[in-house]
Protein backbone atom coordinates (compact mmCIF):
# COMPACT_ATOMS: atom_id res chain seq x y z
CA UNK A 1 0.00 0.00 0.00
CA UNK A 2 1.30 3.80 -0.58
CA UNK A 3 0.16 5.54 2.01
CA UNK A 4 1.00 8.91 2.18
CA UNK A 5 1.75 12.18 4.30
CA UNK A 6 1.67 12.53 8.03
CA UNK A 7 2.35 16.20 8.41
CA UNK A 8 4.81 17.67 11.01
CA UNK A 9 2.93 20.18 13.69
CA UNK A 10 2.42 23.87 12.66
CA UNK A 11 6.48 24.58 12.94
CA UNK A 12 6.54 27.69 11.53
CA UNK A 13 7.77 29.10 8.30
CA UNK A 14 11.77 29.76 8.42
CA UNK A 15 13.63 27.37 6.55
CA UNK A 16 15.30 26.20 9.49
CA UNK A 17 11.22 24.33 10.12
CA UNK A 18 11.80 22.24 7.08
CA UNK A 19 10.86 18.99 8.17
CA UNK A 20 13.01 17.43 6.12
CA UNK A 21 15.61 18.96 8.66
CA UNK A 22 14.56 16.99 11.78
CA UNK A 23 14.73 13.22 10.62
CA UNK A 24 12.64 12.13 13.87
CA UNK A 25 9.91 14.53 13.15
CA UNK A 26 10.52 16.77 15.97
CA UNK A 27 10.84 14.03 18.54
CA UNK A 28 12.03 16.75 21.41
CA UNK A 29 9.85 18.32 22.72
CA UNK A 30 6.82 16.96 20.61
CA UNK A 31 6.79 13.56 19.47
CA UNK A 32 3.30 12.66 18.53
CA UNK A 33 4.17 13.38 14.53
CA UNK A 34 6.71 10.81 14.73
CA UNK A 35 4.82 8.29 16.97
CA UNK A 36 2.01 8.81 14.38
CA UNK A 37 3.92 7.63 11.38
CA UNK A 38 5.34 4.42 13.84
CA UNK A 39 1.74 3.58 14.14
CA UNK A 40 0.90 3.80 9.84
CA UNK A 41 4.20 1.93 9.51
CA UNK A 42 3.01 -0.56 11.59
CA UNK A 43 0.21 -1.08 10.07
CA UNK A 44 1.77 -1.75 6.76
CA UNK A 45 2.03 1.53 5.06
CA UNK A 46 4.54 3.42 3.32
CA UNK A 47 4.80 7.14 4.51
CA UNK A 48 5.97 10.26 3.52
CA UNK A 49 6.00 13.53 4.84
CA UNK A 50 7.21 16.42 2.62
CA UNK A 51 8.45 19.49 3.03
CA UNK A 52 6.12 22.26 2.25
CA UNK A 53 6.44 24.93 -1.02
CA UNK A 54 9.25 27.60 0.25
CA UNK A 55 10.19 25.63 3.42
CA UNK A 56 14.38 24.47 3.23
CA UNK A 57 14.47 26.72 0.17
CA UNK A 58 14.65 30.16 -0.95
CA UNK A 59 11.78 32.98 -0.44
CA UNK A 60 9.47 32.13 2.12
CA UNK A 61 7.01 29.20 2.65
CA UNK A 62 3.12 30.05 1.27
CA UNK A 63 1.63 28.90 4.61
CA UNK A 64 -1.83 27.73 4.65
CA UNK A 65 -1.88 28.02 0.63
CA UNK A 66 -4.10 24.78 -0.03
CA UNK A 67 -3.05 24.05 -3.68
CA UNK A 68 1.07 24.49 -2.71
CA UNK A 69 0.05 22.44 0.17
CA UNK A 70 -1.71 19.84 -1.95
CA UNK A 71 0.61 19.60 -4.44
CA UNK A 72 3.52 18.98 -2.23
CA UNK A 73 1.08 16.11 -0.61
CA UNK A 74 0.27 14.30 -3.84
CA UNK A 75 4.05 14.78 -5.14
CA UNK A 76 5.23 12.97 -2.29
CA UNK A 77 3.03 9.69 -3.17
CA UNK A 78 4.64 9.68 -5.96
CA UNK A 79 7.72 10.16 -5.24
CA UNK A 80 8.08 8.01 -2.12
CA UNK A 81 6.00 5.21 -4.84
CA UNK A 82 8.57 5.78 -6.64
CA UNK A 83 11.70 5.50 -4.76
CA UNK A 84 10.11 2.11 -3.37
CA UNK A 85 9.94 0.97 -7.15
CA UNK A 86 13.82 1.91 -7.80
CA UNK A 87 14.30 -0.47 -4.18
CA UNK A 88 12.69 -3.09 -5.77
CA UNK A 89 9.98 -2.79 -3.11
CA UNK A 90 6.25 -3.16 -4.73
CA UNK A 91 4.06 -0.70 -3.65
CA UNK A 92 -0.02 -0.45 -4.15
CA UNK A 93 -1.57 2.79 -6.78
CA UNK A 94 -3.89 3.02 -4.02
CA UNK A 95 -2.67 5.95 -1.79
CA UNK A 96 -4.47 8.06 1.11
CA UNK A 97 -3.78 11.76 2.64
CA UNK A 98 -3.29 11.92 6.59
CA UNK A 99 -2.76 15.31 8.17
CA UNK A 100 -3.10 17.48 11.44
CA UNK A 101 -4.18 21.15 11.16
CA UNK A 102 -2.21 22.41 8.28
CA UNK A 103 -1.88 18.73 7.43
CA UNK A 104 -5.42 18.54 7.69
CA UNK A 105 -5.96 21.22 4.90
CA UNK A 106 -3.62 19.76 3.04
CA UNK A 107 -4.79 16.32 2.90
CA UNK A 108 -8.53 17.57 2.09
CA UNK A 109 -6.84 19.74 -0.73
CA UNK A 110 -4.93 16.64 -2.02
CA UNK A 111 -8.27 15.00 -2.54
CA UNK A 112 -9.10 18.08 -4.68
CA UNK A 113 -6.66 17.48 -6.81
CA UNK A 114 -5.69 13.82 -6.63
CA UNK A 115 -7.36 12.32 -10.18
CA UNK A 116 -5.62 15.56 -12.04
CA UNK A 117 -1.96 16.02 -10.38
CA UNK A 118 -1.54 11.71 -10.35
CA UNK A 119 -3.85 10.36 -12.90
CA UNK A 120 -2.06 7.30 -12.32
CA UNK A 121 -2.66 6.97 -8.63
CA UNK A 122 -5.70 6.40 -6.91
CA UNK A 123 -6.78 8.35 -3.77
CA UNK A 124 -8.66 6.27 -1.51
CA UNK A 125 -9.39 8.48 1.42
CA UNK A 126 -8.23 11.90 3.48
CA UNK A 127 -8.13 12.06 7.10
CA UNK A 128 -8.34 15.88 8.09
CA UNK A 129 -7.45 16.45 11.86
CA UNK A 130 -8.54 19.39 12.89
CA UNK A 131 -8.01 20.95 9.70
CA UNK A 132 -7.58 24.61 8.93
CA UNK A 133 -10.09 26.12 7.59
CA UNK A 134 -12.52 29.38 6.89
CA UNK A 135 -9.32 31.15 7.65
CA UNK A 136 -11.13 34.74 7.14
CA UNK A 137 -14.19 33.89 9.52
CA UNK A 138 -11.41 32.05 12.42
CA UNK A 139 -8.39 35.03 12.39
CA UNK A 140 -10.26 37.22 14.94
CA UNK A 141 -10.96 34.51 17.48
CA UNK A 142 -6.90 33.40 16.66
CA UNK A 143 -5.92 36.80 17.86
CA UNK A 144 -8.02 36.63 20.81
CA UNK A 145 -6.44 33.44 21.85
CA UNK A 146 -3.64 33.23 24.53
CA UNK A 147 -2.10 30.62 22.90
CA UNK A 148 -3.07 31.13 19.54
CA UNK A 149 -2.43 35.07 18.70
CA UNK A 150 1.41 34.04 16.95
CA UNK A 151 -0.25 32.53 14.19
CA UNK A 152 -1.40 36.08 13.20
CA UNK A 153 2.53 36.49 12.53
CA UNK A 154 2.74 33.54 10.60
CA UNK A 155 -0.62 34.04 8.51
CA UNK A 156 0.85 37.34 7.68
CA UNK A 157 4.33 35.77 6.26
CA UNK A 158 2.05 33.48 4.27
CA UNK A 159 0.43 36.32 2.70
CA UNK A 160 4.02 38.35 1.72
CA UNK A 161 5.31 34.62 0.27
CA UNK A 162 2.28 34.55 -2.02
CA UNK A 163 2.09 38.33 -2.37
CA UNK A 164 5.22 39.76 -3.48
CA UNK A 165 5.52 43.36 -1.51
CA UNK A 166 2.71 42.80 0.62
CA UNK A 167 3.16 45.00 3.65
CA UNK A 168 2.74 43.35 6.96
CA UNK A 169 0.94 46.68 8.19
CA UNK A 170 -1.98 45.98 5.91
CA UNK A 171 -2.66 42.99 8.43
CA UNK A 172 -0.56 42.81 11.12
CA UNK A 173 -1.63 44.81 14.58
CA UNK A 174 0.95 47.38 15.87
CA UNK A 175 1.88 44.99 18.72
CA UNK A 176 3.09 42.32 16.20
CA UNK A 177 4.55 44.28 13.39
CA UNK A 178 8.14 45.02 14.83
CA UNK A 179 8.35 41.52 15.47
CA UNK A 180 7.61 39.81 11.68
CA UNK A 181 11.26 39.71 10.95
CA UNK A 182 11.14 36.92 13.47
CA UNK A 183 8.04 35.43 12.37
CA UNK A 184 9.77 34.61 9.39
CA UNK A 185 12.42 32.84 10.74
CA UNK A 186 11.72 31.46 13.90
CA UNK A 187 9.98 28.02 14.55
CA UNK A 188 6.54 26.92 16.61
CA UNK A 189 9.28 25.97 19.47
CA UNK A 190 10.34 29.36 19.62
CA UNK A 191 8.43 31.81 18.04
CA UNK A 192 5.75 30.75 20.55
CA UNK A 193 6.62 30.52 23.65
CA UNK A 194 8.72 33.85 22.71
CA UNK A 195 5.59 36.25 21.73
CA UNK A 196 3.15 34.47 24.21
CA UNK A 197 4.97 35.10 27.44
CA UNK A 198 5.61 38.83 26.22
CA UNK A 199 2.96 40.23 24.31
CA UNK A 200 -0.79 40.10 24.52
CA UNK A 201 -3.64 38.74 22.66
CA UNK A 202 -6.06 40.97 21.10
CA UNK A 203 -7.89 41.89 17.96
CA UNK A 204 -6.79 45.87 18.04
CA UNK A 205 -3.42 44.78 19.31
CA UNK A 206 -2.68 42.24 16.94
CA UNK A 207 -4.42 42.77 13.70
CA UNK A 208 -4.35 46.00 11.58
CA UNK A 209 -7.36 48.23 11.24
CA UNK A 210 -9.40 47.09 8.16
CA UNK A 211 -7.35 43.93 7.92
CA UNK A 212 -9.98 42.28 6.06
CA UNK A 213 -10.28 44.76 3.52
CA UNK A 214 -6.81 44.48 1.84
CA UNK A 215 -7.16 43.14 -1.83
CA UNK A 216 -3.70 40.63 -0.96
CA UNK A 217 -5.46 39.57 2.10
CA UNK A 218 -8.90 38.63 0.18
CA UNK A 219 -6.59 37.18 -2.06
CA UNK A 220 -4.81 34.90 0.50
CA UNK A 221 -8.32 33.85 2.61
CA UNK A 222 -9.93 32.89 -0.54
CA UNK A 223 -6.44 30.45 -1.61
CA UNK A 224 -6.85 29.54 2.08
CA UNK A 225 -9.82 27.75 1.80
CA UNK A 226 -10.65 24.23 1.45
CA UNK A 227 -14.08 22.54 -0.37
CA UNK A 228 -14.42 24.74 -3.25
CA UNK A 229 -14.06 21.97 -5.60
CA UNK A 230 -15.79 18.70 -5.52
CA UNK A 231 -14.00 15.57 -5.00
CA UNK A 232 -15.01 11.78 -5.21
CA UNK A 233 -12.29 11.21 -2.33
CA UNK A 234 -14.00 10.53 0.74
CA UNK A 235 -12.92 12.45 3.65
CA UNK A 236 -12.67 12.04 7.20
CA UNK A 237 -13.02 15.04 9.39
CA UNK A 238 -12.27 14.93 13.49
CA UNK A 239 -12.58 17.79 15.40
CA UNK A 240 -12.03 18.47 19.30
CA UNK A 241 -15.08 20.60 20.53
CA UNK A 242 -12.55 22.99 22.88
CA UNK A 243 -10.42 23.72 19.87
CA UNK A 244 -11.31 27.26 18.34
CA UNK A 245 -11.47 26.13 15.23
CA UNK A 246 -14.86 23.86 16.45
CA UNK A 247 -16.68 26.97 15.61
CA UNK A 248 -16.29 26.91 11.81
CA UNK A 249 -16.23 23.52 11.21
CA UNK A 250 -20.32 22.68 11.18
CA UNK A 251 -20.25 24.99 8.49
CA UNK A 252 -16.84 23.85 6.58
CA UNK A 253 -18.48 20.37 6.51
CA UNK A 254 -22.03 21.38 4.94
CA UNK A 255 -19.67 23.15 2.51
CA UNK A 256 -18.34 20.10 1.81
CA UNK A 257 -21.59 18.47 1.67
CA UNK A 258 -22.88 21.42 -0.51
CA UNK A 259 -20.77 20.09 -3.67
CA UNK A 260 -20.98 17.01 -3.38
CA UNK A 261 -17.89 15.60 -1.05
CA UNK A 262 -18.48 12.45 0.72
CA UNK A 263 -17.58 13.41 4.11
CA UNK A 264 -17.90 12.05 7.68
CA UNK A 265 -17.36 13.81 10.57
CA UNK A 266 -16.54 13.18 14.04
CA UNK A 267 -16.52 16.00 17.32
CA UNK A 268 -14.72 14.79 19.91
CA UNK A 269 -15.65 16.92 23.01
CA UNK A 270 -13.83 18.59 25.45
CA UNK A 271 -10.77 17.95 23.66
CA UNK A 272 -8.42 21.04 22.39
CA UNK A 273 -6.63 21.60 19.27
CA UNK A 274 -3.51 18.90 19.12
CA UNK A 275 -4.55 16.15 21.22
CA UNK A 276 -7.00 15.19 18.03
CA UNK A 277 -3.41 13.41 16.92
CA UNK A 278 -3.37 10.61 19.30
CA UNK A 279 -7.36 10.65 20.48
CA UNK A 280 -8.29 10.13 16.81
CA UNK A 281 -5.95 7.40 15.86
CA UNK A 282 -8.46 4.31 16.94
CA UNK A 283 -10.57 6.22 14.27
CA UNK A 284 -8.46 7.06 11.62
CA UNK A 285 -6.76 3.73 11.48
CA UNK A 286 -10.10 1.68 11.46
CA UNK A 287 -11.37 4.60 8.90
CA UNK A 288 -8.07 3.74 6.73
CA UNK A 289 -8.08 0.13 6.73
CA UNK A 290 -11.63 0.13 5.46
CA UNK A 291 -10.77 2.68 2.94
CA UNK A 292 -7.74 0.22 1.26
CA UNK A 293 -9.86 -2.63 1.63
CA UNK A 294 -12.85 -0.77 -0.89
CA UNK A 295 -15.59 -0.67 1.48
CA UNK A 296 -17.97 2.18 0.72
CA UNK A 297 -17.30 4.90 3.18
CA UNK A 298 -20.18 6.37 5.43
CA UNK A 299 -21.02 9.66 4.46
CA UNK A 300 -22.71 12.50 7.02
CA UNK A 301 -23.90 14.30 3.70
Amino acid sequence: MAARRLDPRDVGVGDSCAPSKYPSLYADPWPQYGNEVARLVRQGYVVAAPDYEGLGTPGLHSYLQTDAQAFATIDAARAARGMATEVGTTVSTEWAAIGHSQGGQAAVGAAELADARAPELQMVGAVALAPAAMLKRATKAIARDPYGFPYIGYIGAGIGATHPGFDYANFVGPQLLPYMSYAEEWCFDVWFPQIATYLRPGVNRNLAPGWGKDPDVQDYFRDSQIGTRQTDVPILYLQGTVDGLFQVAPDQVARMCGIGDIVHFSAYPGLEHDPIVWKGWPESKAWLAARFAGEPAPDDC
